[in-house]
């Protein structure tokens, strides 16, 4: 009795719902396109089954967790959600694949239940039973097996027959020092369960995004893949026979998506949108005249496009993580309106002296130093040398003078106050000054060679 198992995990997508993942490694918006790649490849390696076992989609922490703190819709969000489902449904339809789909804690239950519902959660395949799982975090984020799940796997293991158990979360091995919390909080508990029974023998989760090696505990096999959404997009495949269980991983690129590109990085507040979302929350948010055009056009060149920004008010006590990661969900929702989507936004949180709390009190890493512009640029591959940092001050210059790329002064946000210091730093004596991010696009595509997309 032999079953060859496919599983992708944790791909964080995002087309429908606007912006990608806070995560800039997590590529969201390349997932229908990878995805659909993978199923073409795993079409061909005589699966019997293929598992996604879990954070299908990257729903925000905000719309997840219900938070009325934070002004969203609510059921915009949900819906956008279960479009992405049918987008996923629809590329499995067509595979001719038996396959399952279950929920990690980035994803909405209700809108993947209204797409995915039907499915069984148990199902003969290749001489096992499959039993799906859709468990939930608990408190502070630890996973739970509670409830229809709980029962559901106590009726499962009194029947005989072999058998592979499929969810999100780690049974094993213990990863008590990974910085979250990936393991059940009765982990121990149903480890030992399922080995005692005899008839599981094979677990199989994902949500640790560096995956494992596999692990036995007597005759049962634990396993947990990679995540699809980063680089270099791996899956896997599981051999289940008598021998045991033997794992294959397929990578679909080694390689950045846009690596040889150059990138525009643009700061957010005063460059991109007007500032006074950067003390409060999206429903402040309101982009700057002709930005998505801009972007458009840049986009259109060749140009990947990277958000940096320094969120202070984190560290001052205005707003919290979420509520930024919101805001730039807002930003991303208006310039999809215009067919552009960034390909990161990255932000730091420090406030130095006047930070609330010690850890935000740190100055290292905001603008003016260079560290989000060269982490993103070695992630994505970018060629610095043809790049550009927009901004409407002088820190945001001098990051961009500090990555080594062209900086680029904005008048619109702070930039009219910024430009009159441009001539008491040399280096940015003559840094080129637009009136706004359109007239600014307008510089940059005039001065660029041709750039390949």
């Amino acid at each position: 009795m032999a079953l060859r198992l496919a599983q992708i995990t944790d791909l964080h997508l995002r087309w429908h719902q606007p912006g990608g993942s806070p995560s800039f490694k997590r590529r969201s918006r390349l997932m229908p396109e990878l995805l659909a790649e993978a199923i073409e490849q795993i079409k061909t390696l005589d699966v019997d089954l293929l598992a996604l076992t879990g954070d299908v989609l990257d729903v925000p922490d905000y719309v997840v967790a219900n938070d009325e703190w934070i002004a969203h819709d609510r059921a915009q969000w949900l819906a956008e959600a279960e479009q992405d489902y049918r987008l996923i449904r629809e590329l499995l339809d067509a595979s001719g694949l038996l396959y399952r789909v279950l929920p990690g804690n980035h994803d909405n239950q209700g809108a993947m239940a209204r797409v995915f519902g039907h499915q069984s959660r148990i199902v003969e395949v290749g001489g096992h039973r499959v039993v799906c799982f859709w468990d939930r975090e608990g408190e502070y984020h630890v996973p739970r097996r509670l409830g229809a799940e709980r029962i559901m796997a106590e009726e499962q293991l009194a029947l005989p027959g072999p058998q592979v158990h499929l969810q999100h979360y780690l049974l094993a091995p213990d990863l008590p020092d990974a910085g979250w919390p990936y393991n059940y909080l009765e982990a121990a508990h149903m480890r030992r369960t399922v080995v005692e029974s005899g008839r599981v023998r094979f677990c199989l989760a994902g949500h640790y995004h560096d995956g494992t090696e596999l692990e036995r505990h007597g005759d049962t096999w634990f396993g947990v893949g990679p995540a699809f959404g980063v680089r270099p997009y791996p899956y896997r495949v599981y051999t289940i026979d008598d021998n045991g269980v033997t794992q294959e991983t397929f990578r679909l690129r080694e390689a950045a998506y846009e690596a040889g590109r150059p990138a525009v990085f643009l700061d957010r507040d005063g460059v991109l949108t007007v500032a006074p979302s950067y003390r409060s929350g999206p429903e402040d948010l309101e982009l700057v005249p002709g930005a998505g055009a801009a972007l458009r056009r840049l986009a259109d060149a060749g140009y990947v496009l990277v958000a940096v920004s320094s969120q202070s008010a984190i560290g001052y006590g205005y707003v919290t993580n979420y509520c930024v990661n919101a805001v730039f969900d807002e930003l991303a929702r208006g310039l999809w309106r215009d067919g552009v989507a960034l390909s990161a936004a990255r932000y730091t949180a420090v406030a130095g002296d006047h930070a609330v709390h010690p850890q935000w009190a740190g100055h290292h890493r905001a603008k003016p130093a260079p560290d989000l512009l060269l982490e993103t640029a070695a992630e994505l591959d970018l060629d610095l040398s043809r790049s550009w940092m927009i901004g409407d001050n002088l820190g945001d210059l001098q990051a961009g003078l500090n990555a080594g790329v062209q900086p680029l002064l904005v008048l619109t946000g702070h930039g009219q106050q910024s430009r009159p210091s441009l001539a008491s730093h040399p280096a940015l004596a003559s840094a080129p000054v637009a009136d706004d991010i359109s007239a600014a696009a307008e510089h940059i595509l005039r001065q660029a060679l041709p750039v390949s997309s």
